[in-house]
Parts: structure tokens; C-alpha cells; sequence
């Protein structure tokens, strides 16, 4: 019966403690009751999130870095990362970072992402058909690429292109090559003329286009006279036959025969 006595007390001790904190007739008095729960709710939460919750960092400066290195930087800082766009750049290598969110410096939690925009290249142009065309007619077709040349003796006809590099319709990485035709022109070996008479090294050298300058003995200093058709006047001499006895260019000479750059054929003679 004590025991009962003393359990009773303090039931009504503690009764007595909650008259007197909410008063009878007031109006809050179970409100407090249904809102505790929540305030305690709340408390705990913060409590844990401040000892627990994900940690502020500054975001990293990403704008000018290749996409693999901003990933893994923001890898290792525990970040995300969401590429938005790419945009299209022609000095940009592709998958450069040209813009990021949120700005580097910023505070982010960790987990969170960082929104990135990568640059791509443009387009690459596409190499026109330039084999078998002169040089001037794809002036307007090669306009605006970078192009290199290359003269080289072939069998089309001169300043045409007989070659490219990357082939018609392939995409021009680097630069268009192209292989310019200077003609079937091969050096040759300058014959020896030295002791043949002048008639026939002249009609020889005349099925060729070139025109020689005769010096005789007696008037190596003096102008060669010249006829009413710019031709050369032989001087009187008896009625012997003339002979090459010396030359330029000398006999065994590599020789290059251009029709826009043909050689100065110098023979000196003399009587037979």
C-alpha cells in the first residue's frame, strides 16, 4: 500500500506542474503539445547537418582547360560535371571550356554539378578538283585555303596541275598541296659544235628557236651588221666554207630549255 501511496504522489506532483505551466482555459496549452514534436525534429536536423551534412568549397576555375583535365579536377573535389552546349570556334581545339556555372570562385556544396560549355571546331573545308586546270583558272577557286606549291617537269602542259594533296572532296586538315607542270622540259647535254661548218650548227640550232651570235676572226670587236629583217649579214670572205672553232655555252654543259628563257649561243669561226 505504500508503494501505491508514493506513486500516487508523484502523479499528482507532476499533474500539478503541468496545471501550472498551461493554466486551465488557456488557449495554447495543447497547441504546445502537437508542436513540440517538430520543434525537436527541426533542432535534430540542424544538429546533424552542421557535424554532417556536405562541406562548402570555392568552385574551380575551368574556362580555358581541356575537358579531360576539368574532369578529373572536379573529380577529385568531389563535383559533378554537365557539358551544356559545345560552341562552335575556329581557334579553339575541340573540347575546351569556354564558359562554366557557377563562376569560378563561387561556393558550391560537394556532390553538387558544374555546368560547362565546350568549344568544337568548325566545319573543314572540302578540296576542290584542281587536277588538269592552269594555275590562274583556280585562283578563285582556291581562294581563302592555305595552299602549297610544287614545280615539277611533267607531261601536261606547263603551269597546269597534274597533282593534289588531300584528293577532290577529301576534308582539308592542314593545308592543299597541289603539283604545278613545268612542262616535258628535261636538261639536256649542249652538243659539241667545234669543227662543224656554220650553216649546219646554225640551221640546227634555228629547228630549235634559238638564234647564235657568229663572231669572225677579223671582227671579233665590231657589231655584227644586220639586215632590212633583223637578220645577221655574213661579212665577205672567199668562198670557203666557215668553221665552228669555239662556243658558249661550252660543249658537255647541262642545259634547261625553256621557250620563255632559251640560251645565249655565242660561235666563234674561222676559215677552213
Amino acid at each position: 500500500m505504500a508503494t501505491i501511496k508514493t506513486s500516487n504522489r508523484k502523479t499528482n506532483i507532476t499533474s500539478a506542474m503541468i496545471k501550472n505551466f498551461f493554466p486551465k482555459n488557456s488557449p495554447g496549452r495543447f497547441d504546445w503539445i502537437f508542436i513540440l514534436p517538430f520543434i525537436c525534429f527541426a533542432c535534430g536536423y540542424f544538429l546533424i547537418a552542421h557535424f554532417y551534412g556536405a562541406k562548402e568549397i570555392q568552385t574551380p576555375a575551368l574556362i580555358g582547360k581541356p575537358l579531360q583535365e576539368a574532369a578529373r579536377e572536379l573529380s577529385s573535389r568531389n563535383l559533378n560535371l554537365r557539358i551544356v552546349t559545345e560552341k562552335p570556334d575556329a581557334e579553339l581545339a575541340a573540347g575546351t571550356i569556354v564558359s562554366q556555372t557557377p563562376a569560378a570562385g563561387k561556393h558550391i556544396k560537394e556532390n553538387q554539378s558544374v555546368f560547362i560549355v565546350i568549344s568544337r571546331t568548325l566545319p573543314r573545308p572540302l578540296a576542290p578538283n584542281c587536277i588538269n586546270k592552269p594555275i590562274e583558272q583556280l585562283q578563285k577557286e582556291i581562294a581563302g585555303l592555305q595552299i602549297k606549291k610544287y614545280h615539277l617537269p611533267n607531261r601536261y602542259p606547263k603551269n597546269y596541275c597534274f597533282a593534289q594533296s588531300p584528293a577532290a572532296g577529301a576534308e582539308i586538315t592542314d593545308r592543299l598541296i597541289l603539283y604545278i607542270s613545268t612542262g616535258t622540259n628535261k636538261p639536256v647535254i649542249w652538243p659539241d659544235f667545234t669543227h662543224k661548218p656554220l650553216t649546219q650548227v646554225q640551221a640546227f640550232l634555228k629547228n630549235h628557236d634559238i638564234e647564235a651570235h657568229t663572231i669572225y676572226p677579223e671582227e671579233q670587236q665590231k657589231s655584227p651588221e644586220l639586215d632590212a629583217l633583223g637578220q645577221e649579214i655574213l661579212p665577205v670572205m672567199q668562198e670557203q666554207e666557215l668553221i665552228v672553232s669555239n662556243q658558249r655555252p661550252l660543249a658537255g654543259s647541262l642545259l634547261i630549255l625553256e621557250a620563255d628563257k632559251l640560251p645565249h649561243v655565242q660561235l666563234e669561226v674561222s676559215a677552213n
